[in-house]
């Protein structure tokens, strides 16, 4: 069975998207937020979380990096 962990969003307004999804699902901010990443959880417990990072200030180019078999 397959389970997913984390959505993660790229957003151009971290506090912005953040101020919206918290309030369209009932989330909270799991630790501090910062201007560029917040991770949201449910605030009742356990569920799906919702990263939300600024795609202009935060590279992962590395996750698209291509290995040679």
């Amino acid at each position: 069975m397959l389970r997913a962990g984390s959505v993660v969003l790229g957003v151009s307004d971290v506090p912005r998207a953040a101020a919206f999804w918290m309030e369209a699902l009932a989330y909270v901010p799991r630790k501090d937020r910062e201007d560029d990443w917040v991770v949201l959880v449910r605030a009742e417990g356990a569920g799906v979380r919702l990263a939300l990072y600024d795609r202009a200030r935060t590279s992962f180019a590395w996750l698209t990096t291509v290995r040679p078999a």
